[in-house]
């Protein structure tokens, strides 16, 4: 198991000054707090927005920041957690909304060919699901998380994490079963991988750097309202699993 070192989360938290470790967090993790973005608010530039605001309050709590053994782990379901408090909080300020069209609340980078059309019924569909069941199955499957990251996100127990997935599964296959498309659930679980492997946008490269770039706020003071909120939760969870990264 890679020591908490050679993580770039655990690196930012024992020195919050770290140029490479917060540009490596901002690489590593930067991708997993887009798809979490877009898949919740369905609007690049309000997930744009939401990234920026999730990555900048991981540098400003990194300091309260404690994984328990597994460090990647632990560091990717913190992050994920901040990434769905933020998009809460992003929807919050926008109400009243309009619901977006499924297209456009997953974007197709390129026109569908024929093995494609699968794949976008599968985006439409996800769209379509309760907002409970579309965070859980999101997490799990496309952005990568395991089940106790997905509990740890949604600040729910790893037994409900695990009802949410099967019930989203479940209610996925009903969906798409309605659009003529019969799958067994093990084939949809490989179909949610195709989502996330090969239907997702990028994180833009420019918003990479942008990010970056971005001054770190210098207390609690500095955050918004949102940005606290957004992750006074992830910070109590970990610090249930407190630990010593860097021994005397």
């Amino acid at each position: 198991m890679p020591e908490p070192r050679d993580n770039p989360l655990c690196r930012l938290a024992h020195d919050a000054t770290d140029q490479q470790a917060w540009a490596a967090v901002v690489e590593r993790y930067g991708g997993v707090c887009w798809r979490i973005a877009l898949r919740m608010l369905g609007d690049r530039d309000a997930a744009a927005d939401a990234v920026q605001d999730c990555l900048l309050a991981v540098r400003s709590a990194a300091p309260r920041f404690a994984p328990g053994e597994d460090a990647e782990g632990a560091a990717m379901a913190w992050v994920a957690r901040v990434a769905v408090n933020t998009c809460h909080a992003s929807r919050r300020r926008q109400r009243p909304t309009v619901r977006l069209p499924p297209q456009i609340a997953a974007p197709a980078p390129a026109p569908l060919a024929a093995d494609d059309d699968l794949l976008a019924h599968l985006r439409e569909a996800i769209a379509q699901l309760p907002a409970s069941l579309r965070e859980a199955v999101s997490l799990r499957y496309l952005a990568g998380c395991d089940n106790a990251a997905v509990a740890t996100a949604l600040a729910i127990e790893p037994g409900t994490a695990r009802v949410r997935i099967h019930r989203a599964i479940e209610a996925l296959r009903t969906l798409l079963g309605r659009r003529g498309v019969a799958l067994p659930a093990l084939a949809l679980v490989g179909l949610l991988d195709g989502v996330a492997s090969a239907a997702e946008p990028p994180l833009p490269a420019a918003m990479v750097q942008r990010i970056i770039a971005s001054p770190a706020p210098a207390a609690a003071g500095g955050l918004s309202a949102g940005m606290i909120a957004a992750v006074a939760g992830a910070v109590l969870v970990a610090a249930a699993a407190t630990v010593s990264l860097w021994p005397a």
